[in-house]
């Protein structure tokens, strides 16, 4: 909010569209702006410390990520559990490459797209798939391997799938129509500002409207340059040309699937191994005894 007054929507959005940069900008407002070295200063500080957060969040999540494609599927799977500790360690570094070649690849296709949000939509993607496996897992008897494969895959194809047609997307039609509007007031806006700048006979007063034209004539061109940018578009990446659910996080639908699904599966799947091993592993994992066994595994 505060970067949305001092520093003004259409500065913000000239730099990112995403408005991502808003926080740093602000920061570089508070220190005297961007001729000044403590504004400098400053702005550098703030994406000096966002740039190492993220570092450290990715770094995270790509070893989480090698490890579990190394050692569930490469190992678990394709090897058989027969596999030396020089090939899981060649495995994990292959996965490492590959993970990060996607990671990079669906940052530069959400280029332009706020972060935060995006986060948001990650969170929606994860709770619909791994929540209900896990909580049930923990708490549900008859909770069975079947049971989670389907909510999992259920939870997360339907998250996925509903922010694919969700107000989420870039509807080129809407923008334009929205993009129009804001180029006809700014024009309308711009041409009574230089009808008050005419009439005006204060210094103070002439220097003001000066900077409000700009402010006006620096909006007009954003969304100028939006429209540009579709060129000629119609439809979303999807096909679509208007969303077809107005939630913008599709959690309310898709986390309440997943744990249905994850119950459908169990009872209509019936594993009757899993419910006789439950009193021992549901022991297990709250005292830890044998966990030994485990650790040697």
């Amino acid at each position: 909010m505060g970067s949305a007054i001092n520093v003004g929507v259409a500065q913000i959005t000239a730099i990112d569209k995403g408005g991502n940069m808003a926080a740093p900008l602000l920061a570089q407002y508070v220190g005297g702006g961007p001729d000044s070295m403590l504004g400098n200063f400053l702005l550098a500080f703030v994406a000096a410390v966002a740039f190492a957060t993220i570092v450290a969040v990715v770094a995270g999540l790509v070893l989480a990520s090698a490890s579990a494609m190394a050692h569930d599927i490469y190992v678990g799977v394709i090897r058989g559990d027969h596999a030396s500790p020089g090939e899981q360690v060649v495995a994990a570094r292959v996965a490492s490459v590959i993970v990060g070649i996607m990671a990079i690849t669906i940052g530069i296709l959400a280029k332009g797209q706020n972060v935060a949000h995006l986060v948001a939509l990650a969170f929606a993607v994860a709770a619909s798939s791994n929540l209900p496996a896990v909580f049930l897992t923990l708490y549900w008897k008859k909770c069975n391997t079947m049971g989670i494969v389907l909510g999992m895959t259920v939870g997360a194809l339907t998250a996925i799938g509903l922010v694919l047609v969700s107000p989420n997307m870039t509807y080129p039609l809407a923008v334009k129509a929205t993009e129009d509007k804001a180029i006809q007031a700014a024009t309308a806006k711009i041409a009574k500002l230089n009808g008050d700048l005419a009439k005006a006979a204060d210094t103070a007063a002439k220097d003001k409207l000066t900077a409000d034209i700009k402010k006006a004539e620096a909006a007009k061109a954003v969304s100028e340059k939006k429209i540009a940018d579709l060129g000629g578009a119609t439809t979303s990446i999807v096909g679509l040309e208007k969303p077809l659910i107005e939630l913008k996080n599709p959690g309310l639908i898709s986390i309440p699937l997943g744990f249905l699904m994850v119950f459908l599966g169990s009872i209509l799947f019936r594993d009757k191994r899993a419910e006789e091993m439950w009193d021992e592993l549901y022991v297990r994992q709250n005292t830890g005894i044998h966990a030994e066994g485990a650790t040697a595994h």
